[in-house]
């Protein structure tokens, strides 16, 4: 079957009068659709670096029987010109009409697993508690409860940069180049690509975060790179950010050995992108075997 499968093609869902963006990662009778939300300076091609063959997450769950859906949120890509005056409670309602679309368009009715990285937690929660039909299971990558280093608003105006060090949120990211294949630092938008609502929406999300998790109803891996120094993944803080889903029927925490904040980009990829997919395998058995009484 891999032989035959065709590579990610680069897709439009139209919503209205906006154009969504995106990729597409089709296999004929897919075992799960994933849908795949990007962060901040990102598009939906950071699932799918190309600088060496383990980067794509849309390859690999493509090997495995599974469909990707990864549109880029509203903002960036096709709609950045149509999406100015949205507010964030828009843009989250746009954003979930074209992921759903798309998840039944490509993925039929296969059960979604939603997988999240960095700022595109806040889209992927509405989608998992807000109705995008047939979700079983939530991979929440980079991001949780409390920052370490960030100050995101700076007396002098000049940007977020970390408060011990004055380093720029970007090199925080990124963190070293040997974390990464040659030419692989490259999250599919432009150096400065960020829609302008993109840190406040940040900060309502850390905001919002425990009443979302508080109402999700299906199994949760919460992952954070060891060698991310933007979140904070002491024991106690995972334990806490964990205990956030309290309607959860399991929520696993998971620190990714090697792993920088853009782990999908990294060296680290392929191990990151085969436990997301050993986790979509236990959230298909959690939704065909019942559970004991």
């Amino acid at each position: 079957m891999v032989e035959s499968l065709v590579p990610p093609v680069p897709v439009t869902v139209r919503v209205g009068d906006v154009p969504l963006s995106g990729l597409v990662a089709a296999v004929p009778e897919p075992r799960a659709t994933i849908v795949a939300v990007h962060g901040a300076v990102a598009r939906a091609a950071y699932f799918h670096g190309t600088a060496h063959p383990d980067q794509s997450l849309l390859t690999l769950a493509q090997q495995l029987g599974h469909t990707v859906v990864a549109l880029d949120r509203p903002g960036y890509g096709a709609s950045a010109a149509h999406t100015r005056e949205l507010s964030r409670d828009e843009r989250a309602a746009l954003y979930r009409a074209a992921v759903t679309q798309a998840a039944a368009e490509h993925g039929g009715t296969a059960p979604v697993v939603v997988v999240s990285h960095s700022a595109g937690a806040a889209h992927a929660a509405r989608l998992v508690v807000d109705g995008l039909p047939g979700v079983v299971g939530w991979e929440m990558c980079s991001n949780g409860l409390r920052h370490v280093h960030i100050d995101l608003s700076p007396a002098d105006g000049g940007g977020p940069r970390d408060a011990g060090s004055g380093a720029s949120v970007r090199d925080l990211i990124w963190g070293p180049a040997t974390l990464y294949p040659p030419g692989g630092m490259d999250t599919g938008g432009r150096r400065g690509d960020v829609i302008r609502p993109e840190p406040a929406d940040a900060e309502a999300w850390r905001r919002e975060l425990p009443a979302y998790a508080a109402r999700v109803a299906v199994p949760v891996r919460l992952t954070i790179g060891e060698r991310d120094p933007i979140w904070d993944h002491t024991p106690p803080v995972l334990a806490e950010l964990a205990a956030a889903f309290g309607t959860a029927p399991r929520v696993g925490t998971n620190v990714q050995p090697g792993a920088p904040h853009n782990m999908s980009l990294s060296v680290a990829a392929r191990a990151y992108h085969l436990g997301v997919l050993a986790f979509v395998e236990q959230c298909l058995l959690d939704a065909t075997v019942p559970t004991p009484v």
